[in-house]
C-alpha cells in the first residue's frame, strides 16, 4: 500500500462584490484539525439508534468547517464571521467542495471508495 502525507489543495474563485473576484484555497486540515472540527459537529449533529443523523443545530454549520480549511490570498484563514456573512448558496457550495477536500463524504466502507 502507498500513502501521501501531501495535503489536498482546491483553488477557489469567489465574487465577492460585483465583478470582484478574490481567490482563496481549500486546504486538507491535518488529523488533529479534523478531530476539533468533529468534536464541533458532534454537538450539531446526533445519531437516531436507526442509524440516520438528525441536525440539532444548523447555526455556523457550514462555517464551522469552512472557517478551518479556507485560506485568503495571503495564506490566512477566512474568519467564521466572514464565511456567516456569505449567501447560505455559497457557504453550502463551498462546504461541499471542503467536505470532498478533507475526506468527509466518503461511505464509512472503504471498499467503495
Amino acid at each position: 500500500m502507498k500513502f501521501s502525507a501531501v495535503r489536498k489543495t482546491q483553488p477557489i474563485e469567489l465574487e465577492v462584490q460585483p465583478g470582484v473576484e478574490l481567490k482563496f484555497e481549500l486546504r486538507e486540515m491535518s488529523g488533529l484539525e479534523g478531530g476539533d472540527y468533529k468534536n464541533v459537529l458532534k454537538t450539531k449533529i446526533r445519531t437516531k439508534a436507526d442509524g440516520s443523523a438528525e441536525v440539532l443545530d444548523f447555526k455556523g454549520l457550514y462555517s464551522d468547517l469552512l472557517c478551518r480549511c479556507m485560506y485568503d490570498q495571503e495564506g490566512k484563514l477566512v474568519s467564521k464571521d466572514t464565511i456567516d456573512g456569505w449567501p447560505e448558496s455559497t457557504q453550502q457550495a463551498l462546504f461541499e467542495a471542503a467536505q470532498e477536500v478533507n475526506g468527509l463524504n466518503k461511505e464509512a466502507d472503504p471498499k467503495k471508495d
